[in-house]
């Protein structure tokens, strides 16, 4: 199997190829007793300075990038396994690692950058996954896991998402400066469905006090989106992928 780095632009997202690499990849994620895939990157290549996911971009083609996460997302699925689509609004022009520090991109590209998870979610993407970054052209004052505009606007407006928005790890150093409350708290209000926090017990038992403290976890609309995943993850759904 090839690594993500230039997937997109030899094809992979065309026909069956992508498919049965992502059956591949689904089969070895379920086998290991997860009911969903929380890498499949969607990360345009526009440079070679981006040291926390250059090797994991795609390729330099939104629409053939796309194309490779639905049919990745439809490989998945045939496995019963749900597709998470990440680092939405991308993270190819990023600079520096958001596992160590927090990216800021200049404003101009949004709309290229968008393109992939556009042609996902039309494909019928079940999850997509924020990340630790400021597109400063959507939202210049807030990372996008802590953004209402881009979860709200742009994701769900803009593109039509429908389904489960997610937040990349709220451990990680672009965003260490704030307590773990403040960042819990944060994503939620942005209006995320999951936030992901998987580097430590005692920060998530604080993050689940802060959040039974604030009412959160109360929102019909998001207990609804979760809902539907175990449908979303079922052989023979929704998922666009031939």
């Amino acid at each position: 199997l090839p690594r993500g780095a230039g997937a997109g632009n030899v094809g992979w997202g065309v026909g069956a190829l992508g498919r049965r690499w992502g059956s591949v990849v689904g089969r070895e994620v379920a086998s290991g007793g997860m009911d969903g895939n929380p890498a499949r990157g969607l990360v345009l290549a526009v440079g070679s300075d981006n040291p926390g996911s250059g090797c994991r971009c795609c390729g330099a083609d939104p629409a053939r990038v796309g194309g490779l996460g639905v049919g990745l997302a439809a490989g998945d699925h045939e496995e019963g396994v749900f597709t998470v689509a990440k680092h939405f609004p991308g993270l190819g022009a990023a600079d520096l690692d958001t596992h160590l520090a927090l990216p800021r991109i200049p404003p101009g590209d949004e709309s290229r950058h968008l393109e992939p998870f556009a042609v996902a979610i039309a494909g019928g993407i079940p999850a997509v996954m924020t990340a630790h970054l400021i597109h400063e052209g959507l939202d210049p004052d807030a990372p996008a896991t802590a953004s209402r505009t881009v979860v709200d606007e742009v994701l769900r407006g803009r593109l039509g998402f429908a389904g489960v928005a997610m937040t990349d790890a709220l451990e990680m150093g672009a965003v260490g400066e704030h307590p773990i409350e403040a960042r819990v708290e944060a994503a939620v209000r942005a209006g995320h469905d999951v936030l992901c926090l998987c580097h430590g017990r005692e920060a998530m038992l604080r993050a689940r006090r802060h959040l039974d403290a604030i009412g959160a976890g109360e929102d019909a609309m998001v207990s609804a989106r979760l809902a539907e995943l175990p449908r979303l993850r079922g052989a023979g759904g929704p998922i666009d992928g031939a």
